[in-house]
């Protein structure tokens, strides 16, 4: 490789259940550079070489495919005459120093060195960062947070996770918890709750969560639903068409928003707080409700817009990990 290559970034959103990378340039103004054909959503079997150590057979089927579609982007970035200067991957669960997982319940890891493994393995630099901690870095670098001093993102999917940006720099808190939002006590009622690997809020107001909650409402209403038919849009569609079970699970779940996004503003005040994930396409036309309840209840209501970038938001947050 030539001296002279110019340095690209490797970022890539690691799911339990999906693994999604990108070569991430930038131009001489500092925008984000992504080239449709370096996205790639990789599923792949996730086979474990024989060259593996314990330590990396311990962490899995996961842990195989995050490696080949890092591998594969390197090379990818080699055979275009770059230099691979890092991989940055955002990781479900809690991230401490030094890239280790200390806990990523999605994929049965506890103390996992993430970053340490790969690091030697692909013998470029990795840096690990929690998937919504990334997502909120991309976001304030590149997206709905650009220029903003700080900012909270709330991501509602399958589960719900929130990060903050406070002073142009991530908040993790004191240990490596910082906006795990999905885990609020949105009433006195929750004050028994005792499951910690699946928090009250994103119980009733995730993804999961909402389709849980429609299918009880459903069985209550003597409504019989197919399996699989009360995610996303069908949940929102049936509220909308008026059908009363799915209008009361919408209905509880903006409540259980509007506290939430009180909560943020409150306890944050950042300069605006970005809705995304999978559920924020379709929870987006509420957002108008939710802010006027709450300019009437709060000193100062929050400032809140749909994400800008997406599911493009983690990758994009890679480089900022590099300085």
């Amino acid at each position: 490789m030539s001296r002279a290559a110019k340095d690209i970034h490797v970022g890539i959103d690691f799911g339990g259940t999906k693994v999604f990378g990108a070569l991430v340039d930038k131009d001489d103004a500092g925008e984000p550079l992504v080239s449709d054909e370096t996205y790639v959503q990789h599923v792949g079997s996730g086979e474990i070489p024989a060259d593996f150590t314990a330590e990396e057979r311990a962490l899995g089927a996961g842990y195989a495919r995050l490696h080949d579609l890092a591998r594969g982007l390197i090379e990818l970035a080699r055979s275009r005459g770059r230099n691979p200067a890092g991989v940055g991957i955002g990781a479900p669960g809690l991230v401490g120093p030094g890239g280790v997982v200390l806990a990523a319940g999605s994929l049965g890891w506890k103390n996992a060195a993430l970053g340490p493994l790969l690091e030697r393995r692909l013998e470029v630099p990795v840096r690990i960062e929690n998937d919504v901690n990334l997502a909120a870095l991309g976001e304030h670098a590149f997206g709905a947070g650009r220029g903003k001093s700080s900012l909270f993102l709330i991501a509602i999917g399958t589960g719900i996770g929130g990060a903050s940006i406070i002073d142009g720099k991530l908040w993790r808190g004191g240990h490596y918890a910082a906006g795990e939002i999905g885990a609020l006590l949105p009433g006195p009622e929750y004050l028994t709750w005792a499951d910690r690997d699946w928090g009250a809020f994103e119980a009733h107001a995730s993804g999961t969560g909402l389709e849980a909650q429609a299918r009880k409402a459903a069985l209550a209403h003597g409504v019989t639903v197919e399996p699989g038919t009360l995610r996303g849009e069908r949940l929102f569609a049936a509220a909308a068409a008026g059908e009363p079970w799915a209008k009361e699970v919408i209905d509880r779940a903006v409540e259980l928003w509007t506290v939430a996004l009180g909560a943020i503003q409150v306890l944050v005040d950042p300069d605006v707080i970005v809705f995304s994930g999978g559920v924020a396409g379709s929870a987006a036309q509420f957002l108008p409700a939710i802010e006027a309840k709450l300019h009437r209840s709060l000193l100062q209501a929050p400032i809140v817009v749909r994400s800008t970038l997406g599911y493009r938001a983690g990758v994009l947050g890679a480089p900022t990990l590099f300085g």
